[in-house]
Formats: structure tokens, C-alpha cells, sequence
């Protein structure tokens, strides 16, 4: 994560103060900040953060933050920008505007807290069913799909002369009976289908937008696009969030 804010700061949404964490190599920070070459050169490597890290790269390359400091109110001049290593400033001026320089775009916003919720947090539990549905449905086909021979004892049923050949002759004194059984309860399937279709409702996007299909009776070309841009009922939910980033 490179963008971050102090918790308690933003707990309604709305901090005055972000972070930008960069991963720089001493000597492409050295020609941005020549005046600050003995620090940079002293600077902690990356490498000293970074657990389980076994690449050498990584010694030549520093942590860099960039801060800003919101004003209190137009034209308090308590703004603030820097950039900062571990232990020394590379620059630092005044900020004046009212806004951070970046877009920052929440597919849900969280009733508290500055970060919202990604598709992947929204769809983790539908997520973890699905993979265990189809691991049973796995293991039940390796199991249970291939047909079984059943020969009654002293039928001289012979094995050995059952092929995958077509138009095989197999003697036996008894006809053997081929036993397919259902393999999978279609209920499992159905759970399956209800728990997929259920996820698009989750997040608000329609299968027609997720698999980029016109609408049924869309004919028009600006029709076409107003369905894509903004969808029906839930559905417009990240459409929405888009358009608050531009507001």
C-alpha cells in the first residue's frame, strides 16, 4: 500500500493529513535531491522493512514519504508539503489547497475510516464457497464418475477381455450389469448457481455490464450508452462512485 492516513485522524472519512510511500534507488534520489546526498547515502535500505527478502537489490534502494498537511481554512496558512526520508527532510514548502493530489476512488465507502471496500473484500466469503463447492465436485468426479462392472460370483465373467474396443465379445454365463450412478446431487449445483449469481448483486454490477452484453430491446446506439453508463437500481452503484472522484 502506498497511500496511507493516521486511523484515529480520519475516522469520519476526511484526514488532513496523507502519506506517499515511494521505493527509490539511492541514485535516482540523489539526482532529484543533490543537496541531500550524505543523507541519502546514509539512509536506511529498503531491505531493513522487508521481511523474508533475499534479493540484494533491495540495499540500494531507499524509502521515500511525501506528506501533505491540509489547511485548517482558506487562507490559514498552516498547510504543509514534504519529502521525508527515515531520519532527514529532502524538501518541504507550504500548501495552500484545500485537496490532496490524488483521486481517490472507494468502490463502497466503510461507515467509519478513510479506505473503503474492494470487490475482492466484498466477494471473499461468496468467494470461499464456490472454491469449496467445486472441490467437492472435484473430488466427487474422480471418485464416483467412472462406471463400475458388476458380476454376480460364478458367472466365468472374464476382466481381462472388457476393452475400450467397440464390438468386444465377452463371455459370461450371466449378463453383467453397468452400474452409473448420479454422481453430484443437483442441489450442489444449484447451491453453486445461486451463490454466483448472488455475488453479482452484491457488488451491483449485472451480468449484461460483467460480460459486456447489450440489453434485451436495446436498440438504439444512444441507448446502448446510456445502459452502460447508467445502470438500473443497484447496478449504478460503481458508475456513481466514479463520478463522485470528478465532482
Amino acid at each position: 500500500m502506498e497511500l496511507f492516513v493516521d486511523n484515529v485522524e480520519a475516522i469520519h472519512g476526511k484526514p488532513r493529513t496523507l502519506f506517499h510511500r515511494r521505493s527509490l534507488t539511492r541514485d535516482k534520489l540523489t539526482e532529484l535531491f543533490p543537496k541531500s546526498a550524505s543523507d541519502i547515502k546514509g539512509a536506511i535500505p529498503e531491505a531493513t522493512f522487508q521481511k523474508d527478502n533475499t534479493s540484494s537489490y533491495t540495499d540500494d534502494m531507499v524509502q521515500v514519504f511525501e506528506a501533505w498537511r491540509l489547511p485548517s481554512y482558506e487562507g490559514a496558512g498552516d498547510g504543509y508539503h514534504a519529502i521525508i526520508l527515515q531520519d532527514c527532510t529532502l524538501a518541504a514548502e507550504p500548501y495552500e489547497k484545500d485537496y490532496f493530489p490524488f483521486a481517490v476512488y472507494s468502490y463502497q465507502k466503510k461507515p467509519l475510516g478513510f479506505y473503503g471496500e474492494s470487490i475482492a473484500s466484498m466477494l471473499f466469503k461468496n468467494q470461499m464457497t464456490i472454491n469449496r463447492i467445486l472441490k467437492i465436485i472435484d473430488k466427487s468426479i474422480l471418485m464416483f464418475a467412472y462406471p463400475k462392472i458388476w458380476a454376480p460370483p460364478g458367472s466365468n465373467f472374464n476382466p481381462d477381455k472388457y476393452t475400450r474396443g467397440f464390438g468386444d465379445v465377452v463371455e459370461s454365463t450371466v449378463q453383467p450389469q453397468i452400474m452409473v450412478q448420479q454422481i453430484i446431487p443437483q442441489e450442489v449445483y444449484t447451491h453453486l448457481t445461486d451463490i454466483y449469481q448472488k455475488s453479482f448483486e452484491v457488488v451491483g454490477i449485472s451480468q449484461q455490464t460483467a460480460a459486456a452484453k447489450k440489453q434485451a430491446r436495446t436498440y438504439s446506439r444512444c441507448s446502448h450508452q446510456r445502459c452502460r453508463r447508467y445502470p438500473i437500481g443497484s447496478h449504478g452503484k460503481p458508475n456513481a462512485a466514479i463520478r463522485g472522484v470528478f465532482r
